[in-house]
């Protein structure tokens, strides 16, 4: 009884770990449009694009 109540609780641990990764990954790929869309319009207000090319990507 012991070793299936041990089993249980490392597959328990092994699973929390997957879903911990799996919602570091899932922050890490919502956070990718806010640093591009950062970095675009950092290049508007620079004057390193123009902006009508920022209008562009921006939509």
């Amino acid at each position: 009884m012991e070793m299936a109540h041990m089993q249980r609780f490392l597959e328990t641990e092994k699973e929390a770990k997957k879903r911990k990764w799996e919602i570091t990954q899932a922050e890490k790929r919502t956070a990718e449009p806010n640093r591009i869309f950062n970095h675009i319009y950092e290049d508007d207000i620079s004057g390193a694009i123009n902006h009508k090319r920022f209008m562009k990507l921006s939509a």
